[in-house]
């Protein structure tokens, strides 16, 4: 699951490529980042579970929280992967 996690930004960059190929895509950003994310995911349990207390209403600051964060990891790993030579821009397309 946390392999195919980046397929919503990719999609969302390049509405023209296959789901099979944001697949691919996603499989090879997150190579080597899939211990990291799930700590990043799991670091969100506290946030959610204070957010659940106060019926929502944390929701305002733990959900912008939340996605901007995860954009931040997609933007890095991407940057990283076209950086180390394993996705080009091209691949993108």
């Amino acid at each position: 699951t946390i392999s195919y996690s980046q397929m919503n930004y990719i999609l969302s960059e390049n509405p023209n490529i296959s789901i099979n190929k944001a697949m691919k895509l996603s499989m090879v950003i997150t190579k080597g980042y899939k211990k990291d994310l799930l700590y990043m995911y799991i670091s969100f349990l506290g946030w959610i579970i204070l957010t659940a207390l106060t019926l929502g209403l944390l929701s305002v600051y733990t959900l912008p929280y939340i996605k901007l964060t995860s954009a931040n990891a997609y933007l890095f790993m991407k940057g990283f992967a076209i950086k180390s030579n394993r996705l080009t821009l091209e691949d993108f397309q």
